[in-house]
Order: C-alpha cells, then sequence, then structure tokens
C-alpha cells in the first residue's frame, strides 16, 4: 500500500509551503536513517486540523491516523493525530535549502534563507501555531485589556531571528 503526495511540494516557496515550513520547525520531526528521509507530524486530536492542511496541500493519499499519546505516562489518557511522509529527501532537500530544516533540528533551528518578508512572516505564522501562544488578559482593576504573544524554542537562533522579525513588522509605534 503506497501512499503518494508532491515530492517537491518545497521547491519553490509560497505562502503556504512556508507557513507548513514553519510548522514543521516548531512540531514537525525530519527523519534520516541509512540515507532515506521521512517526516513525521504529531499533534493532539483537538488539532488534527493542522494534519488535514498537510494532507491537502501536499495532496497525499493516504490517511491520518489517530491514536493513544502514551508520552506522558500517568496522565489522563489523550489522543493524538498522526501522519508520515516517506521517501521524504526531496523535500528535505528543499526544507534545509530555505528553512534550515535538518534532521534532529532541536538545537540547531536557525532562521530561513528567504530574502522575501512576506515568505518569512508565513513561516513565522506557521511556527507560531506550533509552539505560540497568543492570549488576552483583562485587568478589572486598571480597567484594560493586554494583549500577549509568547512562543518557545530550544534554539537561540530562531528565537532571535523570531524577535527581529516583529520588532522590524510590528513595532509598537505603528500599532497603538
Amino acid at each position: 500500500n503506497i501512499n503518494t503526495y508532491n515530492l517537491e511540494y518545497w521547491k519553490e516557496p509560497n505562502l503556504s509551503n512556508c507557513y507548513l515550513a514553519g510548522n514543521i520547525g516548531a512540531d514537525g520531526c525530519l527523519i534520516e536513517k541509512d540515507g532515506r528521509y521521512s517526516l513525521c507530524l504529531l499533534v493532539a486530536e483537538k488539532d488534527q486540523c493542522m494534519i488535514d492542511n498537510y494532507i491537502r496541500e501536499l495532496n497525499f493519499s493516504g490517511s491520518k491516523r489517530i491514536r493513544k499519546n502514551t508520552s506522558f505516562p500517568g496522565q489522563k489518557q489523550n489522543y493524538c493525530c498522526y501522519l508520515r511522509f516517506s521517501a521524504f529527501k526531496k523535500n528535505s532537500e528543499y526544507l534545509k535549502q530555505y528553512f534550515n530544516i535538518v534532521p534532529q533540528k532541536t538545537h540547531r533551528l536557525g532562521p530561513t534563507n528567504l530574502n522575501n518578508n512576506y515568505l518569512n512572516l508565513a513561516y513565522l505564522m506557521g511556527y507560531w501555531d506550533g509552539d505560540g501562544t497568543i492570549c488576552v488578559s483583562i485587568s478589572k482593576k486598571w480597567n484594560y485589556k493586554n494583549l500577549s504573544f509568547s512562543c518557545v524554542s530550544c534554539s537561540r537562533a530562531i528565537m532571535d531571528w523570531m524577535k527581529e522579525m516583529i520588532d522590524r513588522n510590528f513595532s509598537i509605534d505603528s500599532n497603538r
């Protein structure tokens, strides 16, 4: 049973594939074993719409899988949605070329190599959907709402790049 998909989806960066590359930078797992590459995606069952995006965008003929999440023993039983792309060598080369996404990227992930601000912002949005949080806090005492953004990463380079992108594109002076 062989599943098909676009083997060169990331060949030419565009808004959609840059967004998904950002999401892979946050939550994807690129695996290389004996010169063969695969991409694994795992999200909480409630976030399976992200997996649906990959299926649609890459014209994947296979299906997602729902399974018990055994990552955290002792916690309430929950489920996750899982998808794996095999024969991922060409796409892995494009992810490395444009986005510095490589196997075992956790501490090594760097900023993109793109010179297009819109494509970089699409990547940032995808990353944020994977490892970021946006929340509104309300102060009844001072009668105001505060919007805050936070993001996590083990890579200092990607965090510095994201801060620079946000400062450049969303300065406080232009957004008050």
